[in-house]
């Protein structure tokens, strides 16, 4: 049987060619973080190459049809993700958000209606009774803590611990901590750790607004980042507690340096850095999101 060219085949692979293409240059670019965690990027190269191979091997097979037929509806399965794609990137703020903290609780498996009123938005009781009968700090991610009656030795370990704290912004003679763009989960994390050790501080750090009245008191909101764990779909709201007299005139979103001083509250059994606030600004917005164990 004569051998002749066939389009079908030549279409797919301009699909796929074209896909391809796409996610090499959100990996080039690194538009795919708008996305994606940093430790997926070796999987977008790897889909990349394997739509290169599937785009030669469809154009090969153009060349050996038996007959000639087109049907294009395996293409769109390539194209409609692609013209997605295409669509004018928005960052995602707070607001976009369905509702706000929903995706860190889900990770967890606790619904919003388990949420407390009050203290930090991102602990539950569930997750803290679990810790408390394993031996662990509530919200501590199932890491020892020390019991009462080692209270002074773990005092000691965390001042020894906090004094090798050379994070930049830290200023320890004059007691200020300025927390930069990019050192911004480095030292919300190591506040939790170590609050005793910054109590007193005169820190200023930058967020977005977040106040949420079903689980927050009506004088606290979080100047938060968002935070991804694995994809876009899990964007969580991370950051201080602030503790602020006129949360009625603040908007949901808006960015703003804040100002103030540390202090350390109990919340449910365990300390909790939270911020006294002196001083808000306006702040240009960071066009960029916050990954874990990066």
């Amino acid at each position: 049987m004569t051998k002749r060219f066939s389009l079908q085949p030549m279409i797919e692979a301009a699909g796929c060619a074209l896909f391809g293409f796409y996610i090499l240059k959100l990996c080039l670019t690194n538009e795919f973080l708008f996305y994606l965690t940093p430790r997926m990027k070796p999987w977008l190269i790897f889909t990349a190459c394997v739509m290169f191979a599937w785009a030669l091997s469809a154009a090969k097979t153009a060349f050996e049809a038996d007959h000639y037929h087109v049907n294009l509806t395996s293409v769109f399965v390539l194209l409609i993700p692609l013209m997605l794609l295409l669509l004018p990137r928005k960052n995602i703020s707070i607001d976009d958000l369905s509702y706000a903290p929903q995706s860190g609780f889900s990770q967890g498996g606790y619904s919003a209606q388990k949420v407390p009123k009050t203290g930090n938005p991102f602990l539950t009781p569930q997750k803290d009774a679990a810790d408390a009968s394993a031996g662990t700090a509530p919200g501590s991610g199932g890491f020892p803590v020390q019991r009462k009656d080692d209270d002074m030795q773990s005092t000691q370990s965390e001042q020894n611990a906090a004094a090798e704290i050379t994070l930049p912004g830290l200023d320890s003679a004059h007691k200020t901590i300025t927390v930069s763009d990019e050192d911004f989960l480095q030292w919300v994390d190591a506040l939790y750790k170590h609050p005793h050790q910054f109590e007193g501080y005169r820190i200023s750090v930058k967020g977005m607004t977040f106040h949420d009245s079903r689980f927050m008191s009506e004088t606290e909101f979080i100047p938060a980042r968002l935070l991804m764990v694995c994809c876009a779909a899990d964007l969580v709201p991370y950051g201080l507690v602030c503790r602020y007299d006129k949360i009625s005139e603040l908007e949901n979103g808006t960015w703003l340096t804040v100002t103030g001083t540390l202090a350390v509250r109990d919340y449910r059994g365990s300390p909790e850095p939270q911020i006294d606030v002196e001083k808000l600004e306006p702040a240009e917005a960071v066009d960029a999101y916050l990954y874990p164990g990066i």
